[in-house]
């Protein structure tokens, strides 16, 4: 999974073994001097066996945010997500997916 810049925004790829891929993409993140910042990362889900109106999610992709007292990029805190998403990164996180798995029957 890696960033490909596609103008104003970024596109994230995911590739099964089959060659099944679908774009994902966010907003570049701007500093107040202008920078522009396209980074994004990953968050798994614990697996807690709830779900969220039949869906389980796995992972959540979200966008760096500019943290202005250290004048950085960044993408820190949780290294776990809840299926109850009350973790401190949520309040920061500007863009985010949560990529899971549909169950039905």
């Amino acid at each position: 999974m890696g960033p490909e810049e596609k103008g104003k925004k970024v596109g994230v790829y995911f590739d099964d073994n089959s060659g099944l891929s679908f774009p994902i993409t966010f907003e570049g993140q701007t500093s107040p001097d202008g920078e522009v910042n396209y980074s994004c990362e990953s968050r798994p889900f614990k697996l807690e066996g709830k779900m969220i109106d039949g869906f389980y999610p796995l992972v959540l992709l979200g966008s760096y945010w500019y943290d202005a007292g250290s004048k950085v990029f960044r993408f820190c805190g949780s290294t776990e997500m809840t299926s109850e998403l009350k973790e401190d990164i949520m309040k920061r996180i500007p863009e985010y997916f949560i990529i899971g798995v549909k169950i039905e029957r």
